[in-house]
């Protein structure tokens, strides 16, 4: 049973998974608005038995994706809606690695305009946490 408040919108993803649809969905649902919505996927459970190739697809699907100017129709996650929240995104990287999170892709501002892109292993309360 996963129970969750305040816009914290957990994936499961079970063994049984079509697992390209599933990393398509988590990926989407963490990134479409650049993360900016209520319904966001925050964290992602997924069944260990499928877990490190979903991490592997997720990142490098991460890693493809194009960021910036929002209106743009080839975009796949615009900019942060300030400056403000973009530092609070960046500190929650910096908490992350300093908690023990092993950052697997990104953590700084890309040079390109857009937002940051993140995504994380070991992480003990948020985004990729293996159950152990």
């Amino acid at each position: 049973m996963v129970m969750e408040l305040g816009g914290k919108n957990p994936d499961i993803v079970f063994a049984d998974a079509d697992l390209q649809r599933a990393v398509k969905a988590v990926k989407d649902g963490i990134f479409t608005n650049a993360g900016q919505m209520c319904w966001a996927g925050s964290r992602a459970f997924i069944h260990e038995s499928i877990y490190d190739g979903f991490v592997k697809d997720l990142v490098a699907k991460t890693s493809a994706m194009k960021i910036g100017p929002g209106r743009e129709e080839t975009t796949e996650m615009g900019p942060l809606v300030s400056k403000s929240r973009q530092e609070t995104v960046l500190g929650y990287v910096k908490d992350g690695v300093s908690e023990g999170a092993k950052l697997l892709y990104g953590g700084k501002r890309p040079s390109d305009p857009g937002s940051t892109r993140e995504a994380f292993s070991n992480r003990r309360s948020s985004l990729t946490s293996r159950a152990r």
